[in-house]
């Protein structure tokens, strides 16, 4: 996080509630607060927020325990780090409002997902193709919004283009095309029934990034 950023939130946070206010232009400004805490009554390790307390962070409902956990939790965290051993904030020094330089950390850790095609299918550790390079993939939030780590790599982020539920599907025809979002489409160039194979290949735009047959 860099020093701007730092002394916004800690000027925030002094009033003991985290606020986001981001009006659009002829707009009145949607507030996004977080839950307040009473420094007379909150230890200085205690000044912590996560995806359930502060409606700004990314929070998928079917993960809430790993969201909320005290230990090996996942996705956002903004919390106050005493680190100078001088004007400790909490109950042990109700006096002090004040949030030094670096006090304020903003951090996020990945969490997995099983491919919905693993599940469908009964597939196990055994039985997964190594093409799909495991049963799982990573999503990182990243300041309210979800990323794909590539490769397990929160170093590289990708946007999640499109995401289906087990039960959704999709029909395609010879010719056919799919918008999947973000200018990306998948087509089927070819359907061979009596070998049951299909040719499919992927664009990004008008630009053909990988073409292949399934069976």
């Amino acid at each position: 996080m860099n020093r701007g950023i730092q002394k916004a939130l800690s000027s925030l946070l002094i009033a003991f509630v985290i606020c986001l206010l981001a009006p659009p232009l002829g707009f009145a400004a949607p507030a996004i607060c977080g839950s307040s805490l009473d420094t007379n009554a909150t230890s200085s390790d205690g000044f912590c927020w996560d995806a359930a307390t502060f409606g700004g962070f990314n929070y998928p409902v079917n993960k809430h325990k790993d969201f909320v956990a005290s230990e090996n939790w996942w996705g956002e965290r903004l919390q106050y780090i005493e680190k100078d051993g001088q004007n400790e904030l909490g109950k042990n020094n109700p006096g002090n409002h004040v949030i030094s330089e670096g006090e304020l950390v903003y951090s996020t850790r990945q969490f997995s997902n099983k491919y919905v095609l693993v599940s469908e299918l009964g597939l196990d550790a055994g039985t997964t193709p190594a093409e799909l390079g495991g049963m799982f993939y990573y999503k990182l939030p990243w300041f309210g919004k979800p990323y794909i780590t590539i490769e397990n790599d929160a170093s590289q982020l990708a946007n999640l283009v499109i995401n289906q539920g087990g039960s959704e599907k999709k029909m395609l025809k010879a010719g056919e095309t799919w918008d999947l979002g973000k200018d990306y489409s998948l087509t089927v160039n070819q359907i061979d029934i009596e070998g049951k194979k299909v040719w499919f290949s992927l664009y990004k735009g008008d630009n053909e990034l990988e073409s292949g047959i399934v069976e």
